[in-house]
Parts: C-alpha cells; sequence; structure tokens
C-alpha cells in the first residue's frame, strides 16, 4: 500500500513538472509575439505609404492610350504622354474645378494629343498606384491589409518606344 501511494505521489510530481513546463513554454512564446507586435508599432517606418510601381511595363498602342486620356477626369488617373522628340502630355485634374477657359485649354491638349498619336507608335506604360486617404497596414509578404477605407491615386506615363 505504501508503495501505491508513493507511485501516485510521483505520478502527480511528473504532471506538475509537465504542466509547469507547457505554462512556461507559452508564456514565453506569447511574451515574444507581444515584444515583436510591440516593436513593430514603435516603428514609424512600418507605416509610410510607399508608391508601387509594376515591375515590368506593358506594350501599348495609341487606341490603348486614346481610352485611358478619355476616362483620366472621372477616375483617379493621372496621365502623362512622353513622345520620342520630347513633346510631354499631362492630364492631372482629379477632383478639380475648372473654368470654361481652363475646359476649353484640356479638350485643345487632349486633340493635339491625340492627333499626334499615331496607331502604328507603340509605348511603354508605368503604372503606379498611391494611396491618398484610408489607412493601409502593409504585410510581411507584400500585400496591404485595409484598415480604413480609402482612395488611390493611378499615375501611368506611358513612353514612346523605337519602331522596331
Amino acid at each position: 500500500m505504501e508503495n501505491a501511494t508513493d507511485a501516485i505521489k510521483m505520478a502527480f510530481a511528473i504532471f506538475m513538472f509537465v504542466l509547469s513546463l507547457t505554462i512556461l513554454f507559452m508564456a514565453v512564446a506569447r511574451t515574444k509575439i507581444t515584444a515583436d507586435t510591440l516593436y513593430y508599432y514603435a516603428d514609424k517606418t512600418n507605416f509610410y505609404q510607399h508608391a508601387k510601381s509594376v515591375k515590368e511595363n506593358r506594350t501599348v498602342t495609341a487606341p490603348d492610350i486614346v481610352s485611358t486620356i478619355y476616362k483620366y477626369d472621372t477616375e483617379s488617373i493621372a496621365v502623362r504622354v512622353i513622345l520620342q522628340d520630347g513633346t510631354e502630355y499631362k492630364f492631372d485634374l482629379y477632383g478639380n474645378e475648372q473654368t470654361d477657359k481652363e475646359k476649353k485649354q484640356i479638350k485643345d491638349d487632349i486633340t493635339t494629343c491625340i492627333t499626334s498619336l499615331s496607331a502604328d507608335k507603340k509605348f511603354t506604360e508605368e503604372f503606379v498606384e498611391v494611396p491618398i486617404s484610408g489607412i493601409y497596414l502593409p504585410t510581411v509578404d507584400g500585400t496591404e491589409i485595409t484598415l480604413a477605407k480609402g482612395a488611390k491615386k493611378v499615375y501611368i506615363t506611358y513612353r514612346e518606344i523605337d519602331p522596331i
């Protein structure tokens, strides 16, 4: 009987040892998670809004540019067209009110730009998206978590390339 009592005491001691070891590892793991979280939020550079650029630019033709130019004023898009001779056209007026004179000038600029584009010209398209409002949290894998919904502005640059 005495041996059975001693065996139960030893089993209880082993059980308590394993339980305390488990609790210790859980506490250490939770402390590490908390420290990593505090370290992340203490670093202000984690909350900077960076412009994202597409690594590979696609090649487009004049009709693609024309359709983009005609929708720049209804969407949050800024369009820039750079020709080989150095001529540059910029269209970036989203959210701005224009006078009648400015509207006419913009219409004339669009007409001039479109007439200078011929269907056989090729352009590279550089696409950059920049948050202008809202709160976005970047993650480790490069995606973002939206904390507060906001708007993003798209900057598209078309550069004429040599015909091959």
